[in-house]
């Protein structure tokens, strides 16, 4: 019985995954349909054509999965603030939180800056594509729509239906590696691997505050580095260096300070 239902919350996690892969494809398929009856043909115009859209494909794709989600919990009656843990959390709880999303995701975005400055990153591109929009779309994209829809999926759900069948650590291993790889296409292995670190340090803000919305705004803060690098100008090597030692000391030290206290009320 306890193999069989071990099995059964992992083919759940691994579902969460298809549905939202597959809402993925889905839009970008009602996307290349629409590019296709507007006259184009060829596989390179509908590949550019599909990603000069890519965040309007996303936010779409995110927003869809959210609402399946929540239907689907609806329909079953579940009790939504106990399984997703929507509590409310002191600001000490949100302050502490986002400064060590923030300090971590700006350090590692600062070490990888150089490779992401020279690579054609697709939302650099679609933002651009969207023209006087595309900085509000990158807005969006980055510090809502993906941080409700992989935090919901990947700590709400994921985090806790592994728990059924495994200890904490490994559920938040197992989970944050799933949150990595979700990066693969936006920034190859470096990104899943920051990304895998950085869904660590989300589940233990989760599991420490036992709150979502404190893990939303903390994953957030952790992706303004993007926003904000997206209109930086160039940055010394030394001054990257000292910036990256910094933040990491800062976000160790309150990482530190956030273990020896309770931050869960």
């Amino acid at each position: 019985m306890a193999c069989e239902n071990k099995m059964k919350n992992i083919l759940k996690s691994v579902g969460l995954v298809i549905l939202n892969l597959g809402l993925q494809f889905l839009v970008q398929t009602v996307f290349a349909a629409a590019g296709m009856v507007g006259g184009l043909q060829d596989d390179a115009a509908l590949t550019e054509w599909i990603m000069d859209r890519i965040l309007g494909i996303t936010i779409i794709s995110n927003g869809l999965f959210v609402i399946i989600v929540w239907l689907f919990c609806k329909l079953k009656k579940a009790d939504l603030k106990t399984q997703w843990k929507l509590n409310k959390a002191g600001t000490g709880a949100y302050v502490m939180a986002c400064i060590i999303a923030f300090t971590y995701s700006m350090a590692f975005s600062l070490f990888t800056y150089d490779a992401a400055a020279n690579a054609v990153s697709p939302t650099r591109v679609s933002a651009e594509f969207y023209g006087q929009w595309g900085i509000w779309m990158l807005a969006l994209a980055l510090l809502i729509s993906a941080p409700v829809t992989e935090e919901i999926m990947c700590r709400a759900l994921m985090l806790n239906i592994l728990k059924k069948s495994f200890s904490v650590p490994v559920a938040i291993l197992i989970s944050s590696a799933v949150f990595g790889v979700m990066h693969i296409l936006a920034g190859g292995v470096s990104l899943v691997i920051g990304a895998f670190i950085m869904g660590l340090l989300l589940a233990v803000i989760y599991e420490k505050t036992k709150s979502l919305w404190v893990v939303i705004v903390a994953h957030m803060a952790a992706n303004l580095p993007d926003f904000i690098l997206f209109q930086s100008p160039e940055i010394g090597r030394v001054a990257k260096i000292l910036m990256i030692a910094g933040l990491l000391l800062i976000s160790a030290g309150c990482l530190w300070e956030w273990i020896k206290h309770d931050y869960e009320k």
